[in-house]
């Protein structure tokens, strides 16, 4: 269940990270005051989109890898030969996986939530600064 909210929560993460860019690209065609700060929140987007894709690059070669390394052991130890039992067993040994998981995915989050911020302060100091 948790794997389910997690990977929704994903693709609204990357979803939400290129409509940030779309904001950034709308904003930056007027003619405004701190535009550095629409320099960093595209960084902030730019950077979880990254970090999303290498979430599920590394951790699809890792968890490859380990259960590769494990199938035999299963297979000798617990008699384990087919493959939905094998990869539960896996998941439920795994947990250098799990934890770098759950590291990429609040990553994700934090530098989505600071983009978001960064945009938010633009608008509003744009604001004050047009005397509101």
């Amino acid at each position: 269940m948790a794997d389910y909210y997690s990977e929704t929560a994903s693709k609204y993460n990357h979803h939400l990270g290129i409509a940030g860019i779309v904001i950034i690209w709308t904003l930056h065609l007027k003619d405004l005051d701190y535009r550095l700060l629409l320099g960093l929140a595209l960084l902030l987007f730019i950077v979880t989109i990254t970090i999303s894709l290498l979430h599920y690059f590394l951790l699809a070669i890792l968890a490859e890898k380990h259960f590769h390394k494990y199938q035999k052991k299963y297979y000798n130890e617990k008699g384990i030969n087919e493959l939905e039992s094998l990869e539960n067993e896996f998941a439920e040994e795994n947990n250098f996986i799990e934890k770098s998981s759950w590291i990429f995915f609040v990553l994700k989050f934090i530098f989505m939530f600071t983009g978001y911020l960064t945009i938010f302060t633009f608008i509003v100091l744009n604001l004050f600064n047009e005397g509101l």
